[in-house]
């Protein structure tokens, strides 16, 4: 719909397409969209009916800051790839998505937040674009330090309405070294009593968790803090925990909340 529209600063959509009917397809909406200069979207109640499709809704784009509530809550909603090569984003708020039963979130926020680094490695060219060479054929690069950036997710019922699949959701996602000791993600089930300590539901689980947090092989997650205390219970033979927590690079102490 919005695909490759790349001069887009903002955009904000309100009870769009939430037809009763089974599939809407809302796939690749912004897919390469936005401009690389704190570019902004907000969806409030989008994408509500059963099996919704919504995968690769942002794919490859530069947006820097989410807004999202009510959005894709139908019962079987595909979030596959949603958040795809965000490499760029930096703030992400999402309320009641993807909270339906069945909602499938795999791979959601592959390699998002990913482009963050204390060094840029630029390789050097000449003139006429070629890439300059040393004496032994190897690339020169120009290195140039950035400062940290903060980045913070905040998670309201997300995957919360049972037999969702979580598994790999976070692959490629914060492997960049430039997050700041202020950035965090936070999962927040807003069904229990107290908010900031949600407590874990049996009625309330996903059926996969495989890798769920798990940036891949052979690199590292460099996000520092996690509060996860609202993350949907695990129960059932289905439920998943390999490599949940592998390659963090920056967790110095773990804690289990009553």
């Amino acid at each position: 719909m919005f695909e490759n529209m790349t001069t887009l600063k903002s955009a904000s959509l309100q009870s769009f397409a939430t037809r009763t009917t089974s599939g809407t397809n809302l796939s690749y909406m912004f897919k390469d969209a936005f401009t690389e200069d704190g570019a902004t979207l907000e969806l409030k109640t989008v994408g509500t009916g059963p099996s919704a499709n919504l995968q690769y809704l942002l794919q490859n784009s530069p947006v820097a800051s989410v807004l999202m509530e009510v959005v894709g809550t139908g019962a079987n909603a595909d979030l596959r790839y949603m958040f795809d090569g965000c490499t760029d984003l930096e703030t992400c708020t999402l309320t009641n998505v993807g909270s339906g039963t069945g909602a499938v979130l795999t791979l959601m926020f592959r390699n998002a937040s990913s482009n963050f680094v204390l060094v840029r490695r630029k390789e050097e060219t000449d003139d006429e674009g070629n890439v300059i060479t040393d004496s032994e054929g190897n690339p020169v690069y120009t290195e140039t330090p950035e400062d940290p950036v903060t980045v913070t997710y905040n998670l309201t019922n997300v995957g919360t309405g049972g037999e969702a699949s979580l598994n790999r959701m976070f692959e490629g996602a914060f492997t960049g070294d430039g997050l700041s000791d202020d950035s965090k993600l936070e999962l927040i089930f807003s069904q229990s009593s107290d908010k900031t300590r949600p407590t874990l539901q049996t009625s309330v689980f996903a059926e996969n968790f495989n890798r769920t947090f798990y940036p891949g092989d052979g690199v590292m997650s460099y996000m520092p803090f996690y509060d996860l205390r609202g993350l949907p219970n695990v129960v059932g033979s289905t439920s998943n925990l390999t490599n949940y927590f592998a390659n963090m690079a920056r967790i110095e102490w773990v804690t289990q909340s009553d």
